[in-house]
């Protein structure tokens, strides 16, 4: 009986140490995995956070078309004021130039004592100092009257040129159209002491 006893007794006590050492395992076995699962957490790759590259957001905008190309307005270009005329005349015109037999003895001075040059032009009708044009012939080039011609030419109008086959070519112009433009004084020029030598060299320097 005592026998039974004391194997009741020891299985009693070894049924107290087996349920201690249960509750010991399974408290430890649960610390150990709970610990396992922070670190597993600690290693666990981070989830992805969410950024936008560069590209992401170039590709993302909207694609804005280019704005058509406006066709520009081309402006006109100021044009020079043009002297309006004060009368037009209808008259010869002839061309000279400083060849002793086309003039007298001083063919690069002329009749007001100022130096042939290009644009200067005589006449018997029109005053010296008067500014003329010619549209049909040299557009809106503006001509002086500096020079005289023979007197039998009333109603003509000469154009100095520097080469005498230029002046032989342009022959005569009847009925050509003559824009007066300024009338002049009739002021003559002699004071200014140029001689014919001066003026030759003037002319010819001309191009």
């Amino acid at each position: 009986m005592r026998l039974l006893q004391n194997a009741y007794k020891t299985t009693v006590k070894d049924r107290k140490i087996l349920a201690v050492l249960m509750v010991t395992f399974i408290l430890t076995n649960s610390h150990i995995t709970a610990v396992h699962a922070q670190e597993m957490d600690q290693f666990a790759a981070p989830e992805p956070q969410m950024t936008t590259s560069t590209s992401d957001v170039t590709a993302s905008e909207p694609v804005i078309a280019a704005p058509e190309q406006i066709p520009t307005q081309t402006l006109p270009v100021a044009q020079p004021k043009r002297d309006p005329a004060i009368r037009t005349v209808l008259t010869s015109m002839t061309a000279y130039s400083s060849a002793p037999n086309q003039t007298d003895g001083t063919p690069y001075v002329t009749a007001d004592g100022t130096c042939v040059s290009d644009g200067i032009v005589a006449s018997n009708f029109l005053k010296i100092g008067t500014r003329v044009r010619f549209p049909d012939l040299f557009g809106d080039k503006i001509f002086e009257v500096h020079d005289r011609m023979n007197d039998r030419y009333t109603n003509r109008i000469d154009v100095w040129m520097k080469d005498i086959k230029d002046a032989r070519q342009f022959g005569l112009k009847r009925n050509a159209r003559v824009e007066i433009v300024m009338d002049g004084d009739n002021k003559k020029q002699w004071d200014l002491g140029l001689t014919n030598a001066d003026c030759q060299e003037i002319a010819l320097a001309v191009k």
